[in-house]
């Protein structure tokens, strides 16, 4: 492949001015880079991204990357509910690095193969920075990268970054799930219900831990016993929570109301109660799920809506523009979706 010294011999130019066609630079004549970009479109010539940051040259690719165990097995079985959570939070991420003249580069983390490409990503100067989510509490991974000094917003990663390298380089962007927990525990719990059935997810997610931990602690403020029996511990995917929620009812323990960690699960409750034929048993009990999916509350689940635009502003922003001072760690406010108005305007 040509460098930019052949593609300006070629066109006559030098390689200065190579660069600045390429990078847009308004003080070009029309006629010098109508040529320049004609011999670069012939040879099919790309810039090479570790010679544009010793040049000193902003990269203006930032990547997402999503940890999400047996990805490959779940697209197989067309289980794409897993994943939904994520795609509202790329879109929003996507329009807001477009704002600012960037691209988005998207990929899956499935295992430590996964990992050492991301790594090579941030190593080859392939990315301008890299925004994570689906993490587990702890990660070698965001520690390694983090004593570096690579650019990092890490969504619902921890709430405290202690044993990390301390720098000015990394942002956690964290969702209000403790408080959203909290807050549709009580609504059920005003509503008279006692026997409140959880669906916990990965409590190895800060995503987990939290949702979970506001339940318990609205119910031990209400007076509430927390009854274990109650408590289906699960990893936020289809499979696993529909063979727990069956298990769990072929129990007939006596329950008021649902709250799932995710609103995949509550889909999972959903289906069980169906084959098992007990619709009719449960067509009077809430059902409330989190993160707010397209037809979550149409099939019936109150939902809990994380503001994922924001979060994507304060994840783009943070890695784009320079001392962006935004609270660290930012908040990701949620809403309650329970009537067709709040389904509506979410």
């Amino acid at each position: 492949m040509l460098d930019s010294v052949e593609i300006a011999k070629l066109a006559g130019v030098s390689r200065s001015t190579v660069s600045k066609v390429l990078n847009n630079y308004p003080k070009i004549s029309a006629e010098t880079r109508e040529k320049v970009l004609e011999i670069v479109k012939k040879y099919n010539y790309v810039p090479n991204s570790n010679a544009q940051a010793l040049a000193g040259k902003i990269n203006s690719v930032i990547g997402i990357f999503i940890y999400e165990k047996n990805y490959e097995k779940s697209i197989k079985n067309n289980q794409g509910k897993n994943f939904v959570y994520f795609t509202d939070f790329i879109d929003a991420c996507i329009k807001e690095a477009f704002l600012y003249k960037h691209q988005v580069l998207v990929d899956i983390i499935e295992d430590e193969i996964g990992e050492m490409r991301i790594e090579n990503f941030f190593r080859n100067g392939s990315i301008a920075g890299g925004i994570f989510i689906g993490l587990n509490q702890e990660s070698n991974l965001i520690k390694h990268l983090m004593e570096k000094d690579y650019k990092l917003a890490l969504i619902d990663y921890r709430k405290d970054l202690e044993g990390h390298k301390k720098n000015n380089c990394t942002f956690l962007i964290n969702v209000m799930d403790y408080e959203g927990s909290y807050e549709i525990t009580k609504r059920l719990i005003d509503l008279g219900c006692t026997k409140i059935l959880y669906i916990s997810g990965d409590e190895k997610k800060l995503t987990g831990s939290e949702r979970k931990r506001g339940y318990i602690q609205c119910l031990k403020d209400n007076g509430i016993p927390l009854r274990d029996e109650l408590i289906i511990s699960s990893n936020f995917k289809k499979d696993d929570s529909y063979l727990k929620i069956q298990e769990f009812l072929e129990k007939n323990i006596k329950i008021d109301a649902v709250i799932s960690a995710n609103d995949t699960m509550a889909y999972s409750f959903l289906d069980v109660i169906k084959d098992l034929g007990l619709k009719e048993k449960f067509k009077n009990t809430q059902i409330w799920g989190y993160d707010n999916l397209k037809y979550s509350f149409i099939q019936g689940i109150k939902t809990v809506a994380p503001d994922f635009n924001k979060g994507a502003v304060e994840a783009i922003k943070s890695l784009i523009i320079p001392e962006y001072a935004a609270e660290n760690p930012s908040k990701i406010d949620v809403k309650l979706i329970e009537k067709l108005e709040d389904y509506l305007n979410s």
